[in-house]
C-alpha cells in the first residue's frame, strides 16, 4: 500500500482536490442514483433469461468474481476475460447476478438494507483468496475493474450471435444487465469504477453504473470510453444512456452517443466522466481504488449519514433514472427497436467476416 500512498492523481474538470500528505486525491462529476424498491433477487428476477444464457462461455476463462478489503468494508468486483478484451459472457453474467444480489440484498436505494460482507473474506490486496475469519461487517464502499489492461468490451461477441441474436432475447439481456447496474449504482455505499483500460459499448455502460471513475494515466492500451452502438447498429440497453446523461449532461451524451466517439482521459476529465487519474507504476487497479474511498471511510464520518446521505442526494438529483419514468422508458424503446434489425444484424454479419 506504500506505493498507493505516492500516488497523484490529476484534477477532473469540475471536480475539487483534497491534498493528503503525499496524496492528491480528485474528485467531482456524478453521483449516484435510486430507483424504485425491487422485491426480487436478481438469480429470480431474471430466472428464464439466466437460463438461456447461462452456459454460455464455459469454454472461456471469463469470471466476475467478488472479494472485500479493509476489513470487509470495500468489496471489489473484478471483470476479467482477457481473450475477449473483457467481454461478458453468458456464464459471467449469471456470476454478476449472484455477486449484486449478495451485495445489495433486498429493496434498491434507500429503500433497501445496509449489505454485510460473508464471515470469510479476503483482506490481503495481494491475496488470492481464502482470508480470516470475521464478524460481518457493512459494507461501505464498492470497487468495480477490470484486468489485464481492459475494462470491458461489453457483452461477449460469441453470446450476441448465437444466443441473444433474437429481438426478445436481446430485450430480456437489456432488462438483466440493467437492473444490475441500477442496483449497483442506488446502493447505499459510494461506488468508483476503476477504468484500468478501453471501455467500449456495454463496457463504457458498465463504467457509468458506480457513483465515480478514475482512469488509468498512462501504459498500453490507452484507455478510452467508447460508445459504439451507432457503429453496430443498435443502441445502448445497459441503462448507460440514461446514467450518461446524468454524468455528462444532454449534449455531451449526444455527442459521444450519436457519433461513437472516443473519448480520451483528457476529454474524459474535462466533461466530468471521470473523476481523477491513477499512475498505474505507483498504484494497481485495486490500490487505486482505496486510496479514492479513503476520505468516504474516513474514521471522523459517522457511516450511518454517509449513507443516508448518498441515498438522499440520489433521490434529489436522480429521480428521472427510474426505470418507470419517461426517459429509461425511451431507452428501452429504442435499444428494442435496434437490437437484431436489419442495420444490427449487417453490422454483427460483417464483423464475423
Amino acid at each position: 500500500m506504500e506505493a498507493c500512498r505516492r500516488a497523484v492523481w490529476r484534477l477532473g474538470g469540475s471536480g475539487y482536490g483534497v491534498q493528503c500528505g503525499q496524496r492528491s486525491l480528485s474528485r467531482g462529476g456524478g453521483v449516484g442514483t435510486l430507483s424504485p424498491p425491487t422485491r426480487l433477487r436478481l438469480v429470480e428476477r431474471h430466472g428464464a433469461f439466466l437460463d438461456m444464457v447461462h452456459t454460455q462461455g464455459d469454454d472461456i476463462d471469463g469470471t466476475v468474481t467478488l472479494k472485500h478489503f479493509d476489513s470487509n468494508r470495500v468489496a471489489e468486483i473484478t471483470v476479467s476475460n482477457p481473450a475477449s478484451r473483457g467481454s461478458i459472457t453468458g456464464r459471467m453474467m449469471l456470476e454478476l447476478a449472484e455477486i449484486v444480489d449478495q451485495l445489495c440484498p433486498g429493496s434498491g436505494g434507500h429503500h433497501g438494507s445496509t449489505p454485510t460482507a460473508p464471515a470469510t473474506a479476503s483482506n490481503d490486496i495481494d491475496s488470492g483468496g481464502g482470508g480470516e475469519s470475521v464478524v460481518p461487517t457493512p459494507t461501505r464502499g464498492l470497487i468495480l475493474r477490470g484486468t489485464d489492461q481492459f475494462f470491458s468490451s461489453g457483452a461477449n461477441f460469441p453470446l450476441c450471435t448465437t444466443r441473444l441474436q433474437t429481438n426478445v432475447a436481446g430485450v430480456l439481456m437489456g432488462a438483466f444487465m440493467t437492473d444490475a447496474l441500477t442496483r449497483i449504482r442506488t446502493a447505499p455505499f459510494i461506488s468508483v469504477a476503476v477504468l484500468n483500460g478501453p471501455a467500449l459499448g456495454g463496457g463504457a455502460e458498465l463504467a457509468t453504473a458506480p457513483d465515480f471513475r478514475i482512469v488509468r494515466g498512462s501504459g498500453h492500451p490507452e484507455p478510452y470510453a467508447m460508445f459504439v452502438h451507432a457503429k453496430v447498429g443498435a443502441s445502448p440497453g445497459w441503462g448507460g444512456l440514461s446514467r450518461l446523461c446524468s454524468i455528462v449532461g444532454r449534449r455531451d451524451a449526444l455527442r459521444l452517443l450519436c457519433t461513437a466517439a472516443r473519448c480520451d482521459v483528457d476529454e474524459m476529465l474535462r466533461i466530468g466522466l471521470a473523476d481523477g487519474v491513477y499512475d498505474p507504476e505507483e498504484a494497481t487497479a485495486t490500490e487505486a481504488g482505496l486510496l479514492f474511498l479513503e476520505s468516504f471511510l474516513d474514521a471522523k464520518l459517522y457511516s450511518g449519514s454517509v449513507t443516508a446521505i448518498k441515498s438522499a442526494v440520489s433521490a434529489a438529483c436522480d429521480d428521472g433514472l427510474h426505470s418507470t419514468n419517461p426517459g429509461p422508458v425511451a431507452e428501452v424503446a429504442a435499444f428494442q427497436s435496434r437490437w437484431a434489425g436489419p442495420d444490427n444484424q449487417t453490422a454483427l454479419g460483417k464483423a464475423v467476416k
